[in-house]
C-alpha cells in the first residue's frame, strides 16, 4: 500500500532515519541515497538553505570520509557551514 508520493513532506524524517540506520550498518552508498533525497524533499519545502537541509549534507560528508572519498565529504561539508 502507498501512501504517500515518494516526495512527500511527511517522509522527510523517514528518510532521514533510514540514512542513519544505514549509515550505523556501514552501508554508505545506500545512506547517501537517503539522505539525499531528504534533501530533493527539503529544497522543495524550504528552498535552497536550511538547516535541515545543512544537517544532511553533514550525513553525507561523514559518509564519504567513511569511504575515504575526501573530496566529496569535505563538498558535502563545506555545504553544511555555507
Amino acid at each position: 500500500m502507498k501512501l504517500y508520493h515518494s516526495n512527500h513532506k511527511s517522509l522527510v524524517t523517514t528518510y532521514s532515519n533510514i540514512g542513519l540506520c544505514y549509515y550505523r550498518l556501514e552501508n554508505y552508498d545506500k545512506a547517501i541515497d537517503y539522505h539525499n533525497k531528504n534533501i530533493e524533499i527539503l529544497k522543495e519545502i524550504y528552498g535552497e538553505e536550511h538547516t535541515k537541509i545543512a544537517r544532511a549534507h553533514t550525513h553525507i560528508g561523514a559518509a564519504f570520509y567513511r569511504q575515504g572519498k575526501w573530496s566529496l565529504s569535505k563538498k558535502h561539508l563545506d555545504k553544511s557551514i555555507r
